[in-house]
């Protein structure tokens, strides 16, 4: 075996041991930083705050992961995705809640009252911010000795807005927020594209170098 083949071989398996190596550092961070990800959100709770505009927030970390494994880690989430055909990339889902105590003023219209017996229509229509409405209409009466109601019209509509955002420690989280006064927002969702967040890294060039710096010894030494 010459010199020449020997210095290839040399550079080649240097090079080769290089890329490998590369790789699997690469493949062990991105798996820690998945990990890290994953182990975070299945542990965390709901958080809520008021914001600089003082709208009620809530946030919530996210799985990442793929749709298969998703089942497994919450399988409340993967049945609701259920629900959704073609290929997702990122699945949200979120529950609203409010709660008022305030004392309601009805609005009558069309006030009937015949003798012992009566009916009236009734609005409830509250005045909340653009984007939001709750409207309720309905009949009530009542006759002799008893009463009666029926809601006729049911109308609810929120301004909710929902995202995905990367927090200061890398993490990322779900958040959402809504102008409903006192509207608080149970979220939770998953990225199901892991490459979104931790793309992989690009090919290193050190083994093709390697290679190519190898053949060149090899020519260079025959040409001698």
């Amino acid at each position: 075996m010459t010199r020449a083949v020997l210095i290839a071989l040399t550079v080649v398996g240097a090079a080769a041991y290089a890329y490998w190596s590369q790789a699997e550092i690469d493949r062990l961070r991105r798996s820690e930083a998945l990990a890290k990800q994953n182990i975070s959100a299945l542990s965390d709770t709901l958080r809520t705050v008021e914001n600089e505009k003082g709208e009620i927030e809530s946030s919530r970390l996210v799985l990442v992961m793929e749709r298969d494994d998703l089942k497994l880690s919450n399988l409340r989430l993967s049945d609701r995705l259920g629900r959704i055909s073609g290929r997702l990339e990122v699945a949200l889902s979120a529950l609203a809640e409010v709660e008022s105590r305030d004392t309601t003023n009805l609005v009558l219209i069309d006030s009937e009252l015949v003798d012992s017996a009566g009916s009236w229509s009734w609005t409830y229509d509250p005045v909340l911010p653009v984007g939001n409405r709750l409207l309720v209409e309905g009949r009530s009466g009542f006759v002799s000795d008893s009463a009666w109601t029926e809601i006729t019209r049911h109308l609810v509509a929120v301004d909710l807005v929902v995202a995905i955002r990367k927090r200061e420690d890398g993490l990322r989280e779900a958040v959402a927020h809504s102008t409903w006064p006192g509207l608080r927002v149970n979220i939770e969702g998953a990225i199901l594209e892991p490459d979104m967040v931790l793309p992989p890294k690009r090919r290193s060039w050190t083994l093709p170098f390697g290679v190519g710096f190898a053949a060149g010894v090899v020519l260079w030494e025959l040409a001698r």
